[in-house]
């Protein structure tokens, strides 16, 4: 209904922001248009309510031609032992591979907009660079997964959406809400979101490509083999634009290989990627230079093994190895380089290797855990400061890493859970010990209640304590 309005105002339209400190003062009294954006979305619609094709085949099938998967067949990491998502006593929120499909978007982080409670702020098109949260949190404040395997960087949050995979890859996307250190250790302060790839049970072949507006194109293509119980898929992908406002021009590539062996005993899955990225970043890091630049280069690799001694699989052993590779090269001003003008390199290693066993029996699922984690960075700004001699030449400059950081992060796990009907209990401590605070062991409890009367319907009460390890990023910038 049209209503008069009585305190008519002139209307604000912001171009620019200034940086002044009066320049607040100049809305007040306006009515201050920046930006409005209406975006009409179904979230976990069934393809019979919005599927065009026609009702039988709809009925025979969901929309990938697959039978329809029940979240309570579908094990997820929501603990230290696997339950369905049903069972986890944790709220577990999955973006299933036809969820994935029905949202027709263009990045992974804009399928994590799906999930209740995720916070994702792009800064750039097409997911160039992301700041992901859960529940408030912050983007250093949450794990990062990928098939099990933590791809969390402790230099900074703000690349931990540089995934080697696209959406053409993945299965299923798990989010895990809550404190979750005793599950995945230190950094899933306020949870973790865990990306899991398909497995393709025939050999196939898919190309795409798209295009667009100011510059914008690219491509992706995916190699899926099967050999008896060897599967192997290999994928990889680029894009490029010219960008649609000043300074947001990107150019991004990536390339994903993953393996897995299965038989009666052991079950083997390795995976390799590596994904790179140079961009404006505009005013990413400062509102004063609007002329920033970044490069970012990840490389990964990680190899995992369940072995089951015994056919009713009452026991796994779970052991894995994992190895990523962070590069980052900065830019306050473009094409202006050393130091003097706020050019930075950065260098990060992560070396992992970790022991998960479970059990069923009488009492429940128990499940207990070692894992160590090495974590080493080289740059031009965080870190120690080295003596001249200990110097290390950086590729593709004349300039060294004369900064160097060490830490290592030992956790020892123990949790117990137990599944009576729709009631789940689940309890546990993580031992964790950081050579980067004071070398001594930390205790973080925690106990999850959930009660299911209905496949629909959770009711839970939780308890967790967990620390977060400030990145590098935290413990060397300095604001002065």
């Amino acid at each position: 209904m049209y209503r008069h309005r009585f305190n008519d105002r002139q209307a604000l339209r912001f171009k620019h922001f200034s940086r002044r400190s009066y320049a607040l003062f100049s809305c007040i009294g306006r009515e201050v248009l920046i930006c409005t954006l209406s975006v009409a979305t179904l979230t976990y619609a069934k393809a019979d309510g919005i599927s065009t094709k026609p009702a039988a085949t709809a009925m025979a099938a969901d929309s990938l031609g697959r039978q329809e998967v029940k979240l309570d067949e579908v094990l997820v990491t929501g603990s230290r032992a696997p339950l369905t998502a049903l069972q986890s006593a944790k709220i577990v929120t999955v973006i299933s591979r036809d969820d994935i499909q029905r949202a027709e978007a263009s990045s992974i982080n804009d399928i994590l907009k799906l999930a209740t409670g995720v916070d994702v702020r792009q800064r750039g098109g097409f997911g160039v660079q992301t700041d992901i949260s859960i529940n408030g949190g912050t983007f250093d404040q949450i794990t990062i997964l990928l098939n099990g395997v933590n791809m969390s960087s402790p230099q900074t949050g703000h690349n931990a959406a540089d995934f080697p995979v696209s959406i053409s890859d993945i299965e299923r996307i798990e989010v895990l809400e809550g404190a979750s250190a005793r599950v995945f250790g230190s950094s899933a302060f306020n949870g973790a979101i865990n990306i899991v790839t398909r497995t393709d049970k025939e050999s196939s072949v898919r190309v795409s490509a798209e295009g667009g507006s100011f510059g914008t194109f690219g491509g992706d293509a995916g190699l899926s083999l099967r050999t008896g119980n060897v599967s192997q898929q290999l994928s990889g992908g680029y894009t490029q634009s010219d960008g649609g406002t000043a300074n947001s021009d990107f150019k991004r590539r990536r390339m994903y290989y993953m393996g897995a062996l299965e038989s009666r005993y052991v079950n083997l899955s390795w995976q390799g990627g590596l994904s790179s990225q140079d961009y404006g970043a505009s005013t990413f890091y400062s509102a004063r230079f609007n002329n920033q630049w970044e490069a970012t280069r990840r490389f990964m690799a990680s190899a995992l093994a369940d072995i089951c001694p015994f056919a009713d699989e009452r026991l796994v052993f779970s052991p894995s190895v994992y190895w990523h590779r962070d590069v980052d090269h900065y830019q306050l001003t473009r094409g202006k380089e050393g130091a003097q003008n706020g050019e930075n390199y950065h260098r990060m290693d992560v070396y992992g290797a970790a022991l998960n066993a479970h059990a069923s029996w009488l009492l429940g699922k128990t499940a207990v855990g070692v894992d160590l984690r090495k974590e080493h960075i080289l740059s031009t700004a965080y870190g120690t400061l080295l003596d001249e001699s200990e110097w290390t030449a950086i590729h593709g400059s004349d300039r060294h890493y004369d900064h160097r950081g060490d830490r290592t992060n030992t956790s020892v796990f123990l949790e117990h859970n137990v599944i009576l009907g729709g009631f789940t209990l689940s309890a546990g401590v993580l031992a964790n010990r950081n050579t980067g605070l004071d070398n001594r062991f930390r205790f973080y409890p925690g106990v999850d209640i959930s009660y299911r009367p209905s496949d629909n319907w959770k009711f839970y009460a939780s308890w967790n304590k967990a620390l977060r390890v400030p990145t590098f990023t935290d413990l060397y910038t300095s604001n002065s």
